[in-house]
Order: structure tokens, then sequence, then C-alpha cells
């Protein structure tokens, strides 16, 4: 290949350190504003960036999940010539991530004719190959599909190649083991190696590493797929419990997730949904994800509960902290309704409290939460539904139908606090309100929020990106979080899953608070110290 003329980073600093402050936080609309000057900086140098700045760029954008950027960015970056093989792996796993597995392939097989077996870039242009074969096979149906076993086959030999040649790449050899485990699972023969030697091999060498001290945090859920392939419980839950320790990032806890969910099969019915949920609280805390659909990650909390002491022996303290943490928010998921009308239209989201909580002569019976732009007497707002019109889905319990709501007890236009207060006719089976903070949390920038909610009508998600808190004042809450419509009515949470504010409003252009000029991108709540001021005295119309 040609020695291409780099542009010397001076200029891109600048950009590469706003696209880190970005990243670091989360932040989606300045990483894609710094993107934007990034490609205009290209274009107006009309040069090859850097391989260094290029990768840099790229790792930061795949770190926080942000692959609609990464692609945008990758193509522009090959286009332009900066065709390095670390800028076309990174690119590669951008075209995976957005699903389109063949455009991906083709990019694959190129880096690998061009990088040899043994070098770093080679092995992971492998890698990613059967990467790209697994997804194949599980998205074409599975066994029964077309081609199945000539996939399956693919991918194994994809990931085998590499670890047969050098037997420290580990993940290679572990991909390989599940996806041998994952073919006996569903009946599908296929030519490979022995996986219990393989997961055994293994074992042996991360518990090496682990006393040495030089194990990476990759290696430890390498550890943890290998002990499940050798089905011990006990010694996945011991290495799932180092991986969470070590502090990996959104993209890797992800990765993680996706693979536990895809090739194992684990659900919240199976033995290891614990596994799941501390999966599921990590990946809330790190922040990162997309709005997580919560159906898969959702086993009973009393089955968490029950798991609890061993939980604390097999994960240590801070393990059984994080799975309390998530059995609260399944907890508060169980409360969250979405409002329909009579033929079942999704109108948007509402939640329950205790009545006493907002009025103490609303008795201790729960009561529903939405913005009067989602149910109102008259509507206020167009689609709005009727209270006597409106039911409640909580659809968290499977096979409960969805309950009317027979009293508008409270409520305030979309111009003020943008509430409606109900009285359901009856609430699930076990079902408990969602508490109240006390106070606001302290708005300095790190502090995450939660919002759960129906966005578009669909599955219950939970926001876990973007979500940081921006600023309040004795109203509003502005907040960063993936809201769409169908989230008005959400509750949102501080990061102990006690109640803040109701959601109501997103706007790019949102004027700031406590007399700040100018506007930012946020989403807006009303706080609910304001709303529980305002039904104290309560007065409907």
């Amino acid at each position: 290949m040609a020695e291409k003329a780099a542009v010397p980073t001076d200029g891109l600093d600048g950009i590469l350190d706003e696209l880190a402050a970005a990243a670091k936080v989360y932040d989606r609309p300045a990483v894609t504003a710094a993107c934007d000057r990034l490609l205009a900086e290209m274009h107006d140098r009309r040069k090859p960036i850097d391989e260094k700045t290029a990768s840099k760029a790229l790792g930061l954008l795949r770190k926080m999940r942000s692959f609609d950027e990464m692609r945008r960015l990758g193509d522009a970056l090959i286009v332009s010539g900066q065709d390095a093989p670390p800028v076309v792996r990174q690119y590669a796993q951008a075209i995976i991530e957005s699903g389109a597995l063949t455009a991906a392939e083709a990019v694959l097989l190129d880096l690998a004719g061009r990088e040899a077996l043994g070098s770093k870039e080679g092995n992971e242009a492998r890698g990613l190959l059967g990467r790209v074969y697994k997804q194949m096979y599980l998205v074409a149906g599975g066994p029964t599909a077309p081609g199945a076993a000539k996939r399956l086959e693919a991918a194994i030999g994809a990931y085998h190649e590499v670890y047969a040649a050098d037997p420290t790449q580990v993940w290679h050899g572990v991909n390989a083991a599940a996806l041998l485990a994952r073919a006996k699972r569903d009946g599908v023969t296929v030519d490979g190696p022995d996986r219990a030697d393989i997961a055994t091999a293994l074992l042996a060498r991360i518990e090496e590493s682990d006393l040495d001290g030089s194990a990476a945090a990759w290696d430890y859920a390498t550890a943890m797929e290998a002990a499940l392939v050798l089905d011990d419980g006990a010694a996945a839950r011991k290495w799932l419990s180092r991986y969470v320790d070590s502090g990996p990032d959104a993209f890797a806890l992800a990765g993680t997730l996706r693979q536990l969910e895809e090739v194992w099969q684990v659900t919240a019915d199976s033995g290891f949904s614990d596994l799941l949920a501390v999966l599921g609280s990590h990946m809330m805390e790190a922040g990162g994800g997309q709005s997580l659909v919560v159906d898969h990650l959702t086993p009973e909390p009393a089955a968490l509960e029950q798991r609890s002491g061993g939980l604390e022996k097999t994960f240590g303290s801070a393990g059984a902290v994080t799975v309390e943490w998530w059995s609260r928010a399944l907890e508060r998921l169980r409360s969250v309704a979405r409002i329909e009308d009579q033929v079942g239209t999704a109108i948007g989201t509402a939640f329950l409290v205790t009545g006493s909580d907002l009025n103490p002569a609303w008795g201790e019976e729960p009561v529903l939460v939405t913005n009067a732009h989602v149910a109102s007497h008259p509507p206020a707002m167009r689609g709005a539904v009727e209270p006597d019109d409106a039911m409640a889905n909580f659809t968290m319990f499977e096979g409960q139908e969805p309950i009317a709501v027979t009293e508008l007890l409270y409520q305030s236009g979309p111009a003020e606090l943008d509430v409606a207060v109900l009285r359901p006719a009856s609430v699930p089976s076990g079902v408990k309100p969602v508490p109240l903070a006390k106070n606001l949390p302290l708005a300095d920038g790190e502090q995450r929020l939660y919002v759960m909610g129906h966005p578009l009508g669909g599955d219950l998600k939970i926001s876990i990106d973007d979500n940081v808190l921006i600023a309040h004042d004795e109203v509003k809450v502005h907040y960063r979080a993936p809201t769409e419509p169908g989230s008005s009515g959400s509750p949102v949470f501080n990061r102990n899953w006690q109640l803040i504010a109701l959601h109501h409003a997103g706007n790019d252009h949102m004027e700031r608070l406590n007399g700040e000029k100018g506007t930012y991108r946020a989403n807006e709540g009303i706080s609910f110290l304001a709303i529980k001021a305002a039904c104290s005295a309560p007065a409907t119309g």
C-alpha cells in the first residue's frame, strides 16, 4: 500500500478534546457537533487525518456506543484515503452494530486478506468475521434456517483459527467454545474441537493471569463464559463479579450482555437471570447504552431477594448491593403503566404513587400520575384522552387486563405543571407505589437520572443513555436522557430510585434555568416537590 501524507494534528487536538469531553458524559448532541467539525476539517484540508487521530476518534465513539456517528466518520476517513487497518476494523465494527452483516463481511474479508494471521489486526479481523457469521446464524432463525450449519461452522472456524495459532487469544477461544456449546443445544452438527478442552485451558490461563495481576476486564468476561461452557454456575458468578469490578465501559458491558442473551440464551426465567441483573444494573450506572428494554432482564423481585445471600457470597458486598439496586428498579417498573384509550391506542405513560404522599385526603391507596397533555378534562391538547376513557395497562404483569380510571383528582395544564392525578379502579396484586425523594439531587454535572416509560407506545424502557442532570429550579428539572413520543408522563428517578420529577417535554432549544441566558438541548420534568405542594389543595378543572 502506498504511503499517504498525513495531516498534522495541530488544530485537530481541540476537536478531539471536545469529542472526549462529550463522550465522557455521553452527551450525544455534543458528540455529533464534534464529528461535524472533524468532517469539516477533513474536507477543508483535503488530506487524510493521521492514523492515530482517526483511531482515537473512532475509539471514543465506540466507547459510548455512538455507532451511527462512528460509521459516518469511518466512511469519510476511508474515502479520504485513511484506510489503515485499525481504522478499517473499527469501521467494520460500526457496520456490524448497524446490522449490515454482508457489508461488514466484505470489509473484513478484505482486511483479513491484507493482514496476516497472528498480527494484531489480522486476528481482530478474523474475530470480527466470526461475529458476523455468528450474527448471520442468529438473525436467520437458528438451526432450522437454510445454511445454518454452514454459518455456525464458519463462525467457529474464524474464531478457532486465531486461538489455535495463539492460545493467548482467549477472546477468540471462548467464542469458539460458546458456539460449540450452542451448536450442541440446537442440535446442529459441526466439525470443531472439544469445547470443554478449550474452556478448561482458558480458565487455567486466566487464573494464572489473575494471580500475577496481569488479567484485564475481557479476561474475566472470558472466564465467566468458560465456566458456563463447563456448566459451573458458581464459577461463572465469581468471574462476573471480577469483571464488573474491573470497570468495563458501556460498550464492553453491552457486548457481554448481548452474548449472554443471544448465544447463551439466558433469560429472566433461567437459572442465570442474576447474571443479567448484575450486568443490567452496571450498564445503567455506566450509561452510554441506548434506552434499555427491560422485558428480558426482569425476573420477579422476590426471586432476586431469595438469592441475595448466595449472591453476596459470590459477588461480594458490592455485587449484592448492585443486585439490590436492580431489584429496586424492577419494583419501580411494576408501578409504571401505559395509558391507552378505550380501543387500546397508546397515549403516554403513568405511574403509581401513594395518594397521601401528595394529599392526605386521598388516603393510602395508590393513585396514577401522568401529564395533563396525556389525560385531562377537557383534553388539554390534541391526543389527550378524557379520564373516563383512559385505561392503565401495567405491561410488566403478563395477562393483566388494562385497568379503568374512576376519577380525576387533580390537574394542572400543560402551560403550568402539566400534571394529572387519577384514581384507578384497582391495581395489580403486589405492586408498590414509587417513593418520593425528599430533595432534588445536586446539579453538579455528575448526577445520573433514570426515566421509565413507553416510548412510541412500545416496550417498557429505562433511559440509560446521556442521562445526566443538567439543572433545576423550584419547578423544573432539566436533564439529558433519550426520550421519544410516548415518554410523556414517565417518572424520573435519582440513582436511589426515588421519584424526583414528572417527565413532560424535550426541546433542542430549551431555555436555561435560574436566569441563565441562552438555550440548550435538554429534556424537562416537573419537580415532584412542586407537584406535591400544588396537590395539597387540589382543584380540578
